[in-house]
């Protein structure tokens, strides 16, 4: 093989444009691969970093819709009561936690988490220890633990950390230990972890959701045994608890699942997208294969006529595929590092914590894969070519050009063909974000400052207390020059916080929990609903009249009353929200609002007073006069001048969190509209050899037409009519293969069908215009073709 190897390279010397075409052509079909692939492994394929890790799960309860909900203390403690496939149970819930004590407060995200917590994941303290049982029952001291990231981002690593006392939610914790560098808790990534016990809702009643549940199975233990025996458990808690547990069941996820769910589809899809790049570039690669085969009949000829075995000039064949799918992965692998790096900073925050995406030995293995791969699919063609030959045949000269045309027309339909599946699939994400771009949001994004902030529960121990603090800071923020308005709601819009709580008319009898309704319930003070802009179509919104004295009150969104009030005026009638202990008098009517995503479906919404719900967790809008960010200081001071140790987080403008939460779909399409034009212009390089072949071939037939008094035009119609012939059956089963391909993406599609017919159609066009474009060059080189110059050379 080694001197096939060698004969290869000196044959590429000679050809260095095919030789340049080539590698660069498979260069970036593998390069495209190995950085894509590399997010796969980095996501997909590794496994987490925990010991055992496919013993993790996360067990959740579910109601009678199907709903995940977190479990409640009582019920957990019955889990690790009953389980015999789970070696251990624990609780964790990641929430915002104040620290304070510092020049300037700050924002960490907490763990609250029962003692067993580190067990599960089988780690132990780099410094000091972990909680012992019983730390995280009432009662217990005030202990914490903090990451690696946060002893050495925050605290300067220091070697005394150990016994000091910080503040966290205005109480003094002592810190215990330090977990290692190399620990990441994912999917949640806190920064410091709190007993359970003081968690803000800690709660011991069976029907109050408490907390997310990691649980490890014993080993040998398979998940499909966990799910059958937490069914089992849950429904003899459902007979001995109906009041709170009936209808309840439970859902068990492999903890890996739980952490790359979200990713899956889209890394997928780009996966997909790749594959069909490569597989254009090995196509378009085997047609300029074929075509340098053909070119070398005679001297193939020759050697089969001094003696030289069609074996032989097989391996001739496959040592310079090999020769060039080398080169081209060598090539790739540069272009991979350079995409992935753009890939890696375009992704970064939508990975995983502790995720690290890089060309390992794994990317090397699949490199070396994906060249190897290409080297047999380029080379099947040739092989197959020089399987046939005949030392006569070819000595002559009279191989079939129609044939060999031919070969080349199907490779260059099949390239038309993956084109179209990705310039479809490129084009229905484009559509889908300029959808997503035109879609109402409810409320008036411009000129509109958000932000988030947590007040103690022991500084600020009352509602009473709470209620007073957040108008303070609403009085401050209005105060200041070229504020418009300022108000605080539980949840602000696009803000991904809110929560979803059962409902029911309270006229009526009270239905089963499987039959209540379900919507979001905010909380607002008497400013929200102009702040935001929001419109008022029946009915008043919040006053200040509306105190924690006055009677319950609660303003709905238009959805809520066309579902639930389609046939009488809501105003006046009673909401009964049992997860709130509420029952409070409907008095508005306002227009719906997207809440968590701008994709959001209509829904539900139930806003409560906030003098009435005085949540801990409280958001802030400001509308401005002007541009927002200008005034960001000055809205921090306004705060500081209430409470100096408060701290705020996500601190940005409407249209920036708005952007932020296009910039997933905006990172996917650009990456697909990417490969589309990438797989456009093979197509079209395929195109253009397939008719500058055919041109050459049919030289002579188009001299005597023109003899024959035939128009430059009719000799055009004769060309493009063989590119039609390449042109339309590559459409047609690219369209074909769209239809069910691109179903695939449904998930990423927003108020887009997978079989939009315009999108199918501009695919179409575009592609139609540029085999037109390709065709260009040589039509016009047939159209000048001597009648005379080309007989004679016949």
């Amino acid at each position: 093989m080694i001197r096939e190897i060698r004969y290869a390279l000196r044959a590429l010397r000679k050809s260095p444009g095919f030789a340049l075409a080539t590698i660069l052509t498979l260069a970036l079909g593998i390069g495209a691969n190995s950085a894509i692939f590399s997010v796969v492994n980095a996501v997909l394929l590794k496994p987490l970093p925990y010991r055992d890790p496919d013993q993790l799960a996360i067990v959740y309860t579910t109601d009678a819709r199907g709903a995940r909900n977190f479990v409640s203390m009582p019920d957990l403690q019955d889990w690790r009561a009953s389980s015999k496939t789970m070696r251990g149970l624990a609780g964790m819930v990641a929430q915002s936690v104040n620290l304070t004590g510092g020049e300037t407060p700050d924002r960490v995200i907490g763990s609250f988490v029962t003692s067993n917590y580190f067990q599960i994941f089988g780690v132990d303290a780099a410094i000091g220890r972990l909680f012992a049982p019983g730390e995280d029952e009432k009662g217990a001291a005030l202990v914490a633990v903090l990451t690696d990231r946060t002893w050495r981002g925050r605290f300067g690593a220091d070697p005394a950390i150990v016994g000091r006392k910080l503040i966290f939610n205005g109480e003094p914790y002592s810190v215990i230990g330090v977990l290692p560098a190399s620990f990441i808790d994912q999917p949640w990534d806190a920064d410091v972890y709190l007993p359970m016990f003081r968690y803000p809702n800690y709660s011991l009643e069976r029907g109050q959701a408490g907390a997310a549940v990691l649980a490890r199975t014993q080993p040998g233990v398979s998940i499909a045994q966990v799910r059958s025996e937490m069914a089992a458990i849950a429904g003899r808690l459902a007979a001995e608890y109906p009041a709170t547990n009936r209808d309840r069941g439970t859902l068990v996820v492999p903890l890996k699942e739980a952490v790359v769910s979200d990713l899956r589809p889209s890394v997928l899809a780009l996966a997909g997208a790749v594959a069909f790049v490569l597989l254009i570039a090995c196509t378009n690669v085997a047609g300029l294969f074929s075509a340098r085969m053909v070119g070398r009949e005679r001297e193939r000829a020759v050697r089969l006529a001094l003696g030289a075995g069609r074996a032989q000039l097989i391996a001739h064949v496959a040592a310079e595929a090999l020769v060039l799918a080398t080169i081209g992965g060598t090539v790739g692998l540069t272009i991979a590092w350079w995409g992935l790096e753009a890939i890696s900073k375009s992704i970064a925050d939508r990975l995983p914590s502790g995720t690290q995406v890089s060309l390992d030995a794994s990317v090397m293995l699949f490199t070396a894969g994906a060249a190897l791969a290409a080297a047999l699919l380029i080379a099947v063609i040739p092989a197959w070519q020089t399987s046939r030959a005949t030392a006569l045949r070819d000595s002559r000269g009279a191989g079939s050009g129609a044939s060999k045309n031919r070969v080349r027309g199907v490779l260059a339909a099949a390239e038309i063909a993956m084109a179209v599946v990705l310039l479809t699939g490129a084009g229905l994400t484009i559509k889908s974000l300029l959808e997503l771009g035109r879609t109402r949001t409810g409320f008036d994004p411009r000129n509109l400052l958000t932000f988030e902030y947590r007040v103690p529960a022991a500084k600020y121990t009352t509602g009473a207390t709470r209620v007073e603090f957040h108008k303070r800071v609403i009085e401050e923020i209005r105060a200041i020059p070229g504020v418009v308005a300022a108000s605080s709601v539980r949840a602000v819009p696009l803000g991904g916080n809110g929560e979803t709580d059962d409902f029911f008319p309270a006229e009526g009898p009270e239905p089963p929990p499987s039959e209540r309704g379900r919507g979001l319930f905010n909380a607002a003070d008497p400013y929200f609903f102009e702040t935001m802009r929001i419109p008022l179509l029946r009915g008043r919104v919040f006053s200040e009249r509306d105190s924690a004295e006055s009677a319950k009150v609660v303003v709905i969104n238009q959805t809520l009353a066309r579902l639930y009030f389609s046939d009488r005026d809501p105003i006046g009638r009673h909401l009964a929200i049992p997860p709130q202990k509420l029952i409070a008098e409907i008095i508005g009517v306002v227009g719906d609002v997207k809440q968590y995503t701008v994709e959001d479906p209509p829904q539900p919404q139930i806003y409560g007073a906030l003098a009435q719900n005085p949540f801990v967790f409280t958001s802030v809008a400001v509308r401005t006069a002007g541009d927002p960010n200008v005034l960001m200081n000055d809205v921090r001071r306004a705060v500081w001048r209430v409470d100096k140790d408060q701290p705020m987080w996500k601190m940005r403008t409407m249209d920036a969190k708005i952007a932020m939460l296009a910039q997933p779909r905006e990172f996917v399409t650009s990456l697909l509209g990417a490969y589309a034009g990438l797989a456009l212009l093979l197509a079209s390089i395929g195109i253009f050899g397939v008719i500058s072949y055919s041109v050459s071939q049919r030289t002579a037939e188009i001299g005597v037409r023109m003899a024959l008094g035939a128009l430059p035009r009719d000799v055009a119609s004769l060309i493009l009519r063989q590119g039609l012939a390449v042109l339309i059956p590559g459409i047609a089963i690219g369209i074909a293969a769209s239809a069910w391909v691109t179903g695939l993406l449904k998930s990423q599609l927003y108020a887009v069908s997978p079989l939009d017919p315009g999108v199918y159609a501009t695919v179409g066009a575009i592609l139609t215009v540029v085999a037109l474009a390709a065709s260009l060059v040589p039509v016009r080189r047939a159209m000048r073709v001597d009648p005379v110059i080309a007989l004679r050379h016949d």
